[in-house]
C-alpha cells in the first residue's frame, strides 16, 4: 500500500511561510519622484533662507532743482552745479540721511539716471515757504514740495558744468536704510539703517 506523502513538499512551504512573513511596503512613489520630491524641498528651504536673511535696499523719492553755487578753490571763484533735492520729512520717523547716503537722481524727465552720494543734509526741517524764500525765490519749486522737507545737497560734477542744467527739475530717490525680503514681500517693513 501507499505510504502517505506530502501534498506539497516541504521546501515549498517553507518558501510560502517567509514570504508571507515579510514586510511589504506599498509603493508610494517611484525613486524619481523621491528624487525630484527632495529637490524641491531643498529649493524651498533656500528660497525662505534667503526670503529671512537677504536684504533689500529703502529708498524715499524726492524731487528737487539744480542750481549754480560758488565756491572758492584756489583763491579763484568756481561755480558748481548742485542739486538740492527736497526729501519730505515725516515727524514720525527720522530719516536715516547723512553724508556718503546713496541717491539716484534723474535730471529732468527724460534724462539718464545715475547713482552718486549726498553731499550733505541741512539739519533743519523746512516748509515749502521757507524753501522757496531761501533756494528759488521766483522758480516753481514751490508746486513741488507739498510739505515739510529736509533738504540733501548732492554735488553734480564737471559733466553738468554747463548754465544750461541750472533751474532743471530733479527726480531722486534717496536710500534710508534696507529691509528684510520677507519683511517687504508681506508690507511690514521696517527700516534697519545701514
Amino acid at each position: 500500500m501507499s505510504s502517505r506523502s506530502p501534498l506539497f513538499r516541504q521546501q515549498a512551504l517553507e518558501y510560502y511561510v517567509q514570504s508571507r512573513e515579510k514586510a511589504i511596503l506599498p509603493r508610494l512613489a517611484r525613486p524619481p519622484v523621491f528624487l525630484l520630491l527632495w529637490t524641491l524641498l531643498s529649493l524651498a528651504a533656500l528660497a525662505m533662507t534667503v526670503a529671512w536673511f537677504g536684504r533689500v535696499p529703502v529708498y524715499i523719492s524726492g524731487s528737487g532743482i539744480v542750481i549754480e553755487h560758488t565756491i572758492i578753490q584756489n583763491g579763484q571763484s568756481v561755480n558748481m552745479p548742485i542739486a538740492l533735492v527736497f526729501v519730505p520729512a515725516a515727524p514720525a520717523h527720522a530719516l536715516p540721511l547723512h553724508a556718503g547716503t546713496p541717491v539716484l537722481l534723474q535730471i529732468g524727465t527724460q534724462g539718464q539716471s545715475f547713482t552718486t552720494t549726498v553731499d550733505e543734509v541741512e539739519p533743519a526741517v523746512l516748509s515749502p515757504d521757507e524753501i522757496q524764500k531761501r533756494y528759488a525765490p521766483g522758480s516753481r519749486v514751490s508746486s513741488m514740495i507739498t510739505g515739510p522737507s529736509m533738504i540733501v545737497s548732492v554735488q553734480l560734477g564737471p559733466a553738468f558744468a554747463s548754465q544750461g542744467y541750472a533751474g532743471s527739475l530733479v527726480n531722486a530717490q534717496v536710500q534710508v536704510g534696507s529691509t528684510s525680503v520677507l519683511s517687504s514681500l508681506f508690507g511690514s517693513a521696517q527700516l534697519a539703517g545701514e
